[in-house]
């Protein structure tokens, strides 16, 4: 192989990257309740780290809580769910669950820009199955709503996040009702103590709500209904969901296919009963159609008249050649017969009889 056939790959330009195995470069991205959510550089990547307030950073039941959601995310391991890699002490920030860094936004911002139906269906059905995975786990989420639902800038890709208020069966406290109001089940709001309560089922009642919010069309409508609806009507499952909304969405295509045919049809087929019923609405049409015809016909006879007159003008040509010609083989043939006859007077062997 020759030398110069052969590429090399390499940097367009060479950067100097310093990384540590601390974090640094610490910024805070959100303070809800009493967590803190910052972003931090360590061994040249960002990662997030979720921390307690410094008031209650040494306090029960905080910190058996935090314990509590990074046990349940590292059981969680899918594409379309926040990857989390330690919990551990961070200088600065105390106990810290360390977390991909997510470059995206939520959903609720990612609504608010112009996406097509497909692109909102692709990340729905993400949601459900994500959704889905979680509860084949014995886990419920408990705090569903669109801000914690992150969309990829790169792919929209769905990442489902913050487990800070969900509940597995191995865990035996912190079963307090949770949920945010607008997405929160009526059953949650109902009870003081949540002992009977379903929240896989509260779940399906916060995807409902989701649903809404994509503003898919009355097609969808039905599915919505159902998942909000009292625990008597409402899916028992997310896979219910999930077939509920595809058959939605194949029942509104052939919907809009029979539509149009039936269109098509009335218009062909309802065309001739209107002009049978009607014929005064396509007058203007028949008398048209008349004054065409009525025109051909004006040139169909005049054709026929000058055809007419150029046969009587051939008939009467024909006659006068007719007329004439024996009159001049009459006058053709009296030459002929006086040059005989005297012939026959000069001729000298003419018989006596002949010229007596």
């Amino acid at each position: 192989m020759k030398q110069d056939s052969i590429s090399t790959s390499e940097f367009m330009e060479q950067q100097v990257v310093e990384t540590s195995s601390v974090f640094t470069d610490f910024s805070t991205i959100a303070a809800r309740g009493y967590n803190v959510i910052s972003r931090a550089r360590r061994n040249g990547r960002w990662w997030v780290l979720k921390s307690l307030e410094e008031k209650v950073r040494n306090t029960e039941p905080f910190v058996s809580m935090l314990r509590k959601e990074f046990d349940i995310m590292a059981s969680l391991q899918d594409p379309n769910i926040v990857n989390v890699v330690s919990i551990e002490e961070v200088d600065k920030l105390g106990l810290s669950i360390v977390m991909e860094w997510i470059d995206g936004v939520t959903l609720g911002e990612w609504l608010k820009q112009p996406h097509s139906k497909k692109e909102k269906l692709r990340v729905l059905h993400q949601l459900i199955t994500t959704l889905a995975y979680v509860h084949q786990h014995q886990t419920a989420h408990r705090d569903l709503k669109p801000s914690n639902v992150m969309v990829t800038h790169r792919g929209n890709n769905v990442k489902l996040i913050d487990f800070g208020l969900s509940d597995t069966d191995s865990f035996d406290y912190m079963k307090v009702p949770a949920g945010t109001v607008g997405y929160r089940a009526p059953e949650v709001e109902a009870v003081e103590a949540s002992a009977t309560i379903n929240y896989q089922r509260a779940d399906i009642y916060s995807l409902g709500r989701i649903i809404e919010d994509f503003h898919l069309g009355r097609w969808s409508k039905g599915v919505t209904q159902r998942a909000c609806a009292s625990l008597d009507s409402r899916f028992h499952n997310v896979e219910e969901v999930a077939e509920k909304l595809l058959l939605a969405e194949k029942m509104f295509f052939w919907r809009w296919i029979a539509v149009v045919l039936f269109g098509i049809c009335t218009i062909v087929l309802g065309g001739g009963w209107v002009r049978q019923q009607f014929p005064e609405w396509s007058a203007p049409e028949n008398a048209a159609t008349k004054t065409l015809e009525h025109g051909r016909n004006l040139l169909g006879t005049g054709e026929k008249k000058e055809t007419g007159e150029k046969e009587t003008n051939n008939s009467q040509q024909s006659e006068d050649i007719s007329q004439h010609s024996p009159t001049s083989a009459s006058q053709s043939s009296a030459p002929s017969l006086s040059a005989s006859h005297s012939a026959s007077q000069n001729s000298p062997n003419s018989s006596p009889s002949a010229r007596t």
